[in-house]
């Protein structure tokens, strides 16, 4: 049979300011009966069939639990078998400022009335279906296993016991924050701080694994800062508040459901698992990359659901190493048993890589993700302007159908001297506008044809401007002007071999020789007219210039 090997225990009576070290002269202990009989014999303690032994924490001590104690252990002795009063620790620390509080309870800054050590007072509420013997005196066991862990990334539980319907933990004080709160500030964290810090979460965990003790609860809000630097995590509630919590897949709002395991929620795995923790981890090493959940919803069902049959997602506006994203799947595998374990993660490649191989990578990864977006940008603009040139083709089509004065008109766009190709767009704007359908200033028609707005001249302008020179003198577009197309009444004229030099002259000009002259004429009427706004329903179409410049009445319109 398993014993204890202790060689003293501070005795204190329940309720009361009196105390006694007992020690043990080499005797091992075994079971409560052989500890009470120390007292009485020893300490000459009355003892009574009722009398009763318990933890510091406040819960009555039964045989297994001796195993348990260490040199030094503060035990309460009631000789008449009343309930512990835990007012005697209690009155030891003064209460000052509430921390927070939520639905596990509330927390405060407290301080030692002696020492003046900082602690925290955390108040958790028992659910009733908790309130049972068994169950309290398993809270008191890891309570104690806990206190005997003196990891640098652990929070260090001093007292742990039972006040009323509350459990009452008394806990190293850390003030630095939770990384929830620091994750949001940064909107995401870089790497190697990310791998930092989950190294340590890490090695916490193994810890508490080597000591039988699942954490149940992990998330970020559980992980706290020791202090305003921000560079030494601690991780807090161990086991103690997933068990007093009753957390189960189909009790849990949705914010902590985001962070529990396919099969916690399905209600396959009940036991406590190691597997259930390094599922955690994974989301908690997402979040603080990604800044996002890798399963989200609007509601428990919803992130229930995708957490079970939907694959992680990677966030692609946040590139990151190839080795980062092959960790976070290996923790988030559905599977528990193929899920990575403890020593798949220590050993992983992205564990070893150094900081300045991660910097590297992650910077190869941002300069390819932005390649990216800039060839995905490139082609969506030419897509854009495609339509835009090929709208606007079949409008003219629709026009020339419309009009029925030729078989073919294009849209040919002047540009006057008086506007340098170098200058801003802006100084470029001529209020003068050439289209098939006449000329216009200031959206007012000219000569002929139908009104089209000005902005449809600006923005052809500048769509035709980008079209590279070759890709120009393919469209026939000259130094003079950008031309779409050419208006042609003799097709047979446009397609004579003997010709094609003229007509590729012509083309700068949108003419061809027979109406060259009548071209010319409406560009001088242009040249000539004053900048002034044109009455809407002023019919000046049959008007052109004499050869002294001024205005006269066509004789074919007399």
């Amino acid at each position: 049979m398993e014993s204890s090997k202790v060689t003293e225990l501070t005795i204190k009576m329940n309720g009361d300011s009196q105390e006694k070290l007992l020690k043990l002269m080499g005797e091992e202990l075994e079971t409560t009966e052989q500890l009470l009989d120390l007292i009485k014999t020893q300490l000459r303690f009355k003892r009574t069939p009722n009398s009763k032994i318990y933890s510091q924490q406040g819960i009555q001590l039964h045989d297994d639990d001796v195993l348990y104690l260490r040199d030094a252990d503060t035990l309460y002795y009631d000789y008449k078998g009343r309930d512990f009063d835990s007012t005697q620790i209690i009155d030891q620390y003064q209460k000052e400022e509430l921390l927070g509080q939520g639905g596990f309870g509330r927390v405060y800054k407290g301080r030692h009335k002696e020492t003046g050590q900082l602690v925290a007072l955390k108040y958790i509420d028992l659910q009733d279906q908790q309130k049972n013997a068994s169950q309290i005196q398993d809270i008191d066991r890891e309570a104690n296993i806990l206190k005997m862990l003196n990891h640098k990334n652990i929070i260090k539980l001093y007292h742990a016991f039972v006040v009323k319907s509350e459990l009452l933990l008394i806990m190293e004080y850390a003030d630095g924050g939770e990384l929830i709160e620091y994750v949001e500030q940064k909107e995401g964290l870089e790497e190697v701080e990310c791998r930092s810090l989950f190294k340590q979460m890490i090695s916490a965990i193994e810890a508490c694994h080597d000591q039988g003790i699942i954490h149940r609860d992990l998330k970020l809000e559980n992980v706290l800062f020791e202090s305003k630097a921000r560079s030494r995590i601690k991780i807090v509630d161990f086991g103690i508040s997933g068990r007093c919590k009753g957390q189960t897949g189909e009790r849990t709002d949705a914010g902590t459901v985001r962070y529990m395991s396919p099969e916690v929620l399905q209600g396959l795995d009940t036991k406590a698992n190691p597997a259930i923790d390094l599922w955690s981890l994974g989301v908690m090493l997402y979040c603080m990359k990604f800044y996002t959940f890798p399963f989200n919803g609007d509601t428990p069902q919803q992130v229930k659901d995708k957490i079970i049959n939907q694959p992680v997602r990677f966030a692609k506006d946040s590139p990151s190493t190839e080795e980062l994203m092959d960790l976070i799947k290996g923790l988030l595998i559905k599977d528990p048993t193929k899920r990575f374990d403890l020593y798949s993660v220590k050993t992983h490649k992205w564990i070893l890589l150094s900081d300045s191989a991660i910097n590297l990578k992650c910077d190869l990864a941002k300069q390819a993700y932005q390649r990216e977006q800039t060839r995905l940008k490139e082609e969506e603009e030419k897509r854009k302007d495609q339509q835009i040139i090929a709208n606007l083709l079949q409008s003219v089509h629709k026009n020339n159908k419309d009009d029925g004065n030729s078989n073919s008109n294009y849209l040919m766009i002047n540009r006057s001297n008086n506007y340098n190709d170098n200058s801003p767009e802006e100084e470029k704007q001529s209020p003068y506008l050439n289209l098939p359908g006449g000329t216009f200033h200031n959206n007012h028609r000219v000569v002929g044809g139908s009104p089209h707005p000005s902005s449809s001249y600006q923005q052809t302008r500048k769509i035709l401007k980008n079209v590279a020179p070759e890709d120009r003198r393919k469209s026939h577009l000259g130094t003079g002007g950008m031309i779409v197309g050419i208006t042609t009444k003799n097709k047979s004229h446009a397609n004579s071999k003997s010709r094609k030099s003229d007509v590729r002259k012509s083309y700068q000009y949108g003419i061809d020789d027979e109406n060259k002259q009548t071209a010319l004429n409406v560009s001088n009427v242009q040249k000539q007219m004053p900048r002034t706004s044109v009455p809407k329903n002023s019919d000046i179409s049959h008007i052109v210039p004499s050869q002294g410049g001024s205005a006269q009445k066509d004789p074919k319109h007399v």
